[in-house]
């Protein structure tokens, strides 16, 4: 169980209560949650986010090296499976389409970045 995050803020039900999530859609929102930080930035856990510039950087990976880097970054979700990441790189935003699978859901969403590779 997790809290559902929209545009940076806790979702609210109409009662003003945070809005929970569960199985697939929790799995997806970490999976962007991993995506969207660059790792070791994050102050309260360093393990938090994605080794971008590992490798040389998204620029110049194949699909496989762009599949086993977000692989690592998901490593810790248990029953979290990567199933397809695509990226594109953008004049002012990259953006990381992905797909996972949790307990035979699978959701696709997608995380804008607009910093993290300039």
């Amino acid at each position: 169980m997790d809290i559902l995050i929209e545009n940076g803020d806790f979702k609210k039900d109409v009662q003003g209560m945070p809005v929970k999530i569960y199985g697939a859609e929790e799995a997806c929102q970490r999976a962007a949650l991993q995506f969207s930080t660059l790792k070791g930035t994050f102050v309260y856990n360093r393990e938090l986010g994605t080794e971008w510039f590992a490798y040389g950087g998204p620029d110049c990976w194949s699909h496989e090296r762009f599949m086993l880097v977000c692989r690592e970054a998901l490593a810790g979700y248990e029953g979290v499976e990567l199933v397809d990441v695509s990226f594109e790189h953008g004049a002012y935003v990259s953006i990381v389409n992905f797909t996972v699978r949790y307990r035979g859901e699978t959701v696709t969403s997608e995380v804008k970045l607009y910093e993290i590779l300039r």
